[in-house]
Parts: structure tokens; sequence; C-alpha cells
């Protein structure tokens, strides 16, 4: 069963008899036509703004989508963590420093895409969702 709520507003007479006087005009009664009208105004709001993830927010969400990618057959956490440190060498000798939450969110993303044989990905959730929190994930 839709709830419902009913809405009173105080208004001069005058506002009150040209809302009812163009309501009429368009075959509704008043109640109506507010009510179509706070609808229009409420599809045309902005969306509420997005709130930042907590870093135990973030963790949650990279183990949740970590734990969904071994059941479909990539790597574990584990076999991530053995890939990080040759992948750690690769990426700094290719191309130099980078910031630190960027860094290791690549590096994971490549351990995934490419299965490679050695990573840590739970050492790098633990040292980098803060600074990747903070960075760029909303």
């Amino acid at each position: 069963m839709l709830k419902t709520k009913q809405l009173q507003i105080t208004m001069p007479e005058t506002q009150y008899d040209d809302i009812a006087r163009v309501a009429r005009q368009q075959g509704m009664t008043a109640a109506e036509w507010a009510h179509l009208a706070l609808s229009r105004a409420l599809q045309a709001a902005p969306p509420e703004p997005r709130r930042r993830k907590s870093p135990e927010e973030v963790i949650a969400s990279l183990k949740a989508a970590a734990d969904a990618g071994a059941r479909n057959g990539n790597p574990t956490p584990d076999e991530i963590a053995r890939m990080m440190p040759v992948m750690d060498a690769d990426r700094a000798a290719m191309h130099g420093p980078q910031k630190p939450a960027e860094y290791k969110l690549a590096a994971l993303a490549e351990a995934v895409n490419h299965r490679h044989p050695t990573a840590d990905i739970a050492q790098m959730l633990r040292e980098t969702a803060a600074g990747a929190a903070g960075e760029f994930i909303t």
C-alpha cells in the first residue's frame, strides 16, 4: 500500500487565486496543479551529490571485487600479492614514478587483466585504500 502525506502551505490569497485560475484553465483543481508543479520541480532538481567513501568502504569494495574476480578465474589476492614485487620493478623501469594510489591501482588492473604470475593485492589494498579514496574514488 502506498503511503501518502498531506502538505499544507501558507500563501497570500492573491497567489492562491492565481494558482486556482491557472489550474481551472487546465482542467485541474488547485491541488492537482500544485502536485503536478511540485513533481516537475523535483524531476528538474539536480541529483544529490555523491559522498566520498571511507577508506574502510573502499577496502571492502575492492576486496569484494577481488573475491568476485577470483571466483571467475582471475588471480586471488594471494596470487596478486606474489606478483607485486616483479610488477613494481617492471613498472618503475618502464614509466618512472607515479602517485602511490594511481600506481598501485594500475598495477592491480594489469595483474587482473594479464594474469601476472606474482602480485600482492591484499598488501596493496591496505597500503593504498586511504590514498585512493582521497585521490579519485568517490
